[in-house]
């Protein structure tokens, strides 16, 4: 008998009991490899995965072609929307620099514009606001890196903890 058949059989108030001491040992990228080995296992474990993000600054010497920040929001609010609910904790002190220290400017591709226009759309729903919703987007192409995180803050509602930089 396989580990992963084993794992698969436990009963979901097991996969959250280990997925709690995963999570409270700071540790949510312990969370992703069990949460691959079934469809099931990323159902229970995919929650606990989410619920805290931290950024992360890009290394000076990379080129950004799609940052680790845009790839969190694709995840919880595009791929998997159901998981947006379950994020708690926000840590962005490092939220769009590079290990030099010098800001990292955003990277959307084509194919995305019109996945990150319709989070806008969504997010200001009404006609009156339409004039935020363009300038909001011009900001986003516009590389503003402030556009992305306002989104993210924007998605994200069940927010308790949030941890930011304060500019010098």
């Amino acid at each position: 008998m396989s580990l992963n058949s084993v794992l698969e059989r436990l009963p979901a108030e097991l996969h959250k009991e280990i997925a709690s001491y995963l999570v409270a040992s700071n540790s949510t990228k312990s969370i992703r490899s069990p949460a691959s080995i079934c469809k099931r296992c990323f159902n229970i474990l995919a929650p606990f995965a989410v619920q805290t993000y931290r950024s992360s600054e890009i290394p000076k010497e990379r080129s950004q072609s799609h940052n680790r920040n845009l790839q969190f929001l694709h995840h919880i609010a595009i791929s998997h929307p159901e998981l947006v609910r379950h994020v708690q904790t926000l840590n962005l002190h490092d939220w769009g620099l590079k290990s030099d220290g010098t800001e990292s400017g955003l990277a959307i591709r084509d194919d995305e514009w019109p996945v990150y226009k319709r989070l806008v759309d969504e997010t200001f729903p009404s006609e009156g606001e339409s004039e935020i919703r363009k300038q909001w987007v011009k900001l986003l192409e516009e590389k503003w890196e402030d556009a992305l995180m306002a989104l993210l803050l924007a998605v994200c509602t069940n927010i308790r903890t949030l941890i930011y930089r304060i500019p010098k």
